[in-house]
């Protein structure tokens, strides 16, 4: 055998993560893994009522976490703000399992 051969073989349990899939440094911010642990733990659906009473945080600090949840990927937002029910994202999952 020379060195450029090789005896192994591909491993069929590696998963390949891409860069959309990993979790964002940003969301590593206490807060933000706060409130999607707080969305999973919900096993399901929750409200931003919910989230606010749950975290104690102002529903505009709730906002303002959603938001930035949602626009690097780890929530969906539905309906109107009043009604606006969270969902998490396989990433928001990922994120609220694995925190900080």
């Amino acid at each position: 055998m020379t060195a450029n051969e090789s005896s192994s073989a591909d491993s069929e349990n590696s998963v390949s993560q891409s860069a959309k899939d990993r979790i964002h440094p940003s969301a590593h911010d206490p807060e933000l893994v706060r409130i999607a642990r707080c969305a999973y733990d919900a096993a399901g659906a929750t409200t931003r009522q919910d989230l606010a009473v749950e975290t104690g945080l102002l529903l505009t600090e709730i906002d303002e976490l959603l938001h930035q949840l949602e626009s690097e990927g780890y929530a969906d937002l539905i309906g109107e703000l009043d009604r606006q029910v969270v969902l998490l994202t396989t990433r928001g999952e990922w994120l609220a399992q694995e925190g900080m």
